[in-house]
């Protein structure tokens, strides 16, 4: 006969089975996290990076439009003051005052612009003091020209200081804005760089990802048919198990029949005996009042003539001796009684009673009191509490 495998066997082979595929798919988590972290990793230092180039990009347009600004600026004043001083009207002064009053903002802006770059903070050193210069030289003529010197404010003019003092600031305005030119070609370069290394990170990440999911999905898929397998094995062993144990019940109903009926020959068998014992038990109490009745009877007619010693045997031993064999035979009166009903009953509910443990063990110390006192034993019971039992 072909044995089948046990319920424990196959959840022990599929617990088996399962825990490389655990440890595999932990691993395929594991490494999707680092994946993911990497990758997020990577893509927020190019856009921090890209952040950064836009800044640099956006920083340099700015010093460039205040450079070209300060430009624009001084060469409206000039226009101020050479319509001031070919005309004499106030009113080109206007043109000067607003470019001069907004001047020194320009060039503030400028400083914070270039704070922090060497290179241009040296240049724009270098347009301030051509700046100052040149508004000096703006605020004297038209001085002179307001207190009726003309000819000295176009003697300065005609000088051409005041032009090369513009052309000076127009030469480092340039190389400044050809400087931010090369910085944001490169700033420009670089990120575009970031991005398209962003995309790409982006694209290598989705794709490996992909392949992590199919990885992942073909391993709980595997996962899935081992489970059916398991359950379609368990569902085969479920087939059978049924009949088997409508088998071993049946069996276990004949060897309980079996026990029963032992049980209660054997009961039978044992109190034939038992009750010749006790019958016998009767018989021996009344000799044994016979005989102390006759003994006593000797005692009054012929005194001293019962030696102590049989006194003591029939007044004291032998009843004590009956009271033993009486006691043991009603203990064992009540087992064969028990076996009795349990034969009848097949089976019976628990029925919760309480027990004087101290008159339990009495009885036990009294069924023992023969080889006890043989052997001058003595058995001492103290306080005990009562216990619930069936």
């Amino acid at each position: 006969m072909k044995q089948r495998p046990r319920f424990d066997v196959i959840s022990l082979n599929f617990i088996r089975q399962s825990q490389p595929i655990y440890r595999r798919l932990l691993m395929l988590l594991g490494a999707a996290f680092a994946l993911m972290l990497v990758t997020n990793t990577g893509i927020l230092y190019m856009v921090r990076q890209t952040s950064a180039y836009t800044e640099i990009e956006l920083k340099g347009h700015q010093t460039q439009i205040e450079g070209w600004r300060l430009i624009s600026l001084l060469t409206d004043a000039e226009t101020g003051q050479r319509g001031f001083m070919l005309t004499a009207r106030p009113d080109y002064l206007h043109v000067y005052d607003n470019a001069l009053e907004q001047l020194p903002g320009v060039l503030e802006r400028l400083d914070g612009l270039v704070a922090d770059d060497a290179d241009l903070s040296a240049r724009l050193d270098r347009i301030k003091g051509l700046y100052e210069h040149r508004r000096s030289l703006m605020i004297d003529t038209v001085e002179m020209t307001r207190s009726g010197r003309i000819g000295e404010a176009v003697g300065a003019i005609r000088s051409g200081q005041g032009k090369a003092l513009m052309d000076g600031m127009r030469k480092e305005v340039s190389a400044m804005s050809a400087s931010i030119d090369r910085r944001t070609d490169a700033a420009t370069y670089a990120a575009r760089w970031a991005q398209r290394m962003s995309l790409i990170l982006s694209v290598v990440s989705g794709v490996l990802m992909v392949l992590l999911g199919v990885i992942g999905a073909g391993l709980v898929r595997r996962q899935i048919h081992d489970l059916l397998k398991a359950q379609d094995q368990l569902d085969r062993i479920n087939s059978g198990l049924e009949e088997e144990v409508r088998v071993r019940t049946a069996d276990l109903v004949r060897a309980n029949e079996e026990i029963q009926r032992f049980a209660y020959i054997v009961s039978h068998d044992l109190r034939a005996p038992l009750v010749n014992v006790m019958g016998y038990t009767s018989e021996m109490e009344q000799i044994a009042g016979n005989v102390r009745t006759l003994l006593a009877r000797l005692d009054d007619e012929h005194p001293g003539l019962v030696d102590e010693e049989t006194r003591v045997g029939v007044l004291e031993d032998a009843p004590e001796a009956i009271g033993f064999i009486r006691a043991s035979t009603s203990k064992m009166d009540g087992l064969i009684k028990a076996i009795l009903q349990l034969s009848r009953d097949g089976r019976r509910d628990l029925n919760p009673q309480p027990l004087d443990m101290e008159q339990m063990l009495q009885g036990l110390v009294d069924a023992v009191a023969h080889p006890l006192s043989e052997n001058n034993g003595r058995v001492v019971i103290g306080a005990l509490p009562t216990i619930t039992h069936d």
